[in-house]
């Protein structure tokens, strides 16, 4: 697939990049470089730029101003005139897609791709990898969705089996969290049988759903079966988009278990320092089986599934030619081994650098335990690209509500799945 991504975009890249140095000729040469960053990585940044001045003494004139900006919103502000954006900025992995096809986004110079390749995971810089360059400096390895659990109500062998733990929840009157309503979360029984979400192209102009093959429904039919179990919960009589504050509840033991990510784990020390519990019961692991049956065969187990992915870093091709030389170190610097570190420490990122993720406080970590455990059972889907419909009211959010709010029976839940398939699918 990326050999076929590689032949596709060779040729719009070498166009785009001519027309990129036409552009730059008007851009304002004034010395100062704006970094947008989400506010809570800041603290991990900004220190790190009088090393990048002593490195790069020729630098040393420019102004680096961090604005806050969340790593989902850069594609929104860079619009139609990538101009006046940033000339440095934190992306998340499924806008890499849109980066690219609008020429946002500047190719790594052949020194710094092969200093990426030796530093990072080889799935993070290959995803943002086409026609042999990168685009981008990886920055985190972490976003993706996995099981939180209370220690003290489940062991480890309950947790793999999501039909275990959902009858010893019940048992004992307690509650599973999982946003059935989520667009995010809901595909996992999907993703667990082989589905796939995103576009077939690279132009993004065809987007595929695998939601009428045999797998997406026995999936479908799996997934309203264990959301039923949790009808009458704390979401609501008959609701089971379930959703709310997952440290929260499991601090105050609404919850015995929960579908989240790795930002659980600060989340779940400030509850239970509020509620008197100890932080240390609640473990991480990668999400429990399931069962379900493709029509013809026999029931069998499946692992549920997750979107994976990571945070980037890159730099504006619309600046000027100076400004993109000094963009390209100064997001170099941002993301290398001390700067990984430094977020890391600051709010618990998972690094995307292999001699980061290889520090005993970096492994030891509760949710990125979690994550790289989701990551080990190979039954993810790295978050390109997604659709506006995927995404909307009228994409997943709408068949779960379809289906646990309107559907009575099982011909009107494989309506409902056709529906959102031709509304998908493009």
């Amino acid at each position: 697939m990326k050999k076929l991504l590689s032949v596709l975009l060779a040729s719009a890249i070498t166009v785009t990049a001519l027309g990129g140095l036409v552009a730059c000729k008007k851009e304002d040469n004034s010395k100062k470089i704006t970094v947008w960053a989400p506010a809570e990585s800041h603290a991990a940044y900004k220190p790190l730029i009088e090393g990048f001045k002593e490195k790069y003494p020729d630098y040393k004139d420019y102004e680096i101003e961090f604005i806050a900006k969340g790593e989902g919103d850069v594609q929104g502000s860079m619009g139609s005139d990538p101009k006046a954006g940033a000339e440095v900025f934190f992306f998340a992995s499924d806008h890499f897609g849109n980066m690219r096809v609008n020429n946002y986004l500047q190719p790594l110079t052949d020194d710094y791709a092969a200093a990426v390749k030796e530093r990072d995971d080889q799935d993070c810089y290959e995803f943002v990898t086409d026609a042999e360059k990168i685009y981008a400096f990886p920055a985190t390895n972490d976003n993706g969705y996995f099981l939180w659990y209370n220690s003290d109500f489940f062991t480890e062998d309950d947790v793999k089996s999501l039909d275990v733990m959902q009858a010893k929840a019940k048992g004992e009157g307690k509650h599973i969290m999982f946003d059935y309503g989520n667009s995010w979360y809901s595909p996992a029984f999907h993703i667990g049988m082989g589905c796939y979400f995103g576009y077939s192209d690279v132009e993004m102009k065809h987007y595929k759903a695998d939601l009428q093959t045999p797998a997406a429904i026995a999936a479908t039919k799996a997934m309203v079966n264990y959301a039923s179990e949790e009808k009458n919960g704390p979401a609501g009589d008959d609701q089971v988009i379930v959703t709310g504050n997952l440290a929260a509840g499991l601090a105050d033991g609404t919850y015995v278990a929960g579908i989240s990510g790795t930002w659980e784990t600060a989340n779940i020390k400030t509850e239970c320092t509020k509620a008197g519990e100890d932080p240390a019961k609640f473990k991480a692991t990668a999400l429990p089986k399931f069962k379900a049956t493709i029509e013809g065969e026999q029931e069998q187990e499946y692992q549920m599934g997750s979107f994976v992915g990571g945070k980037y870093c890159g730099v504006n091709r619309a600046k000027s030619a100076e400004k993109i030389k000094v963009s390209l170190a100064l997001a170099d610097w941002l993301t290398n081994e001390a700067a990984q570190t430094a977020r890391f420490n600051a709010q618990g990122a998972g690094p995307s650098n292999k001699k980061v993720a290889a520090l005993d406080v970096v492994k030891n970590n509760v949710g990125i335990k979690g994550y790289y455990a989701q990551l080990a059972t190979d039954k993810n889907i790295i978050q390109g690209a997604q659709s506006d419909t995927f995404w909307g009211d009228s994409g997943i959010k709408q068949l779960t509500k379809d289906i646990f709010n309107q559907a009575k029976n099982e011909a009107q839940v494989l309506d409902a799945l056709k529906t959102l398939s031709d509304s998908l699918n493009t």
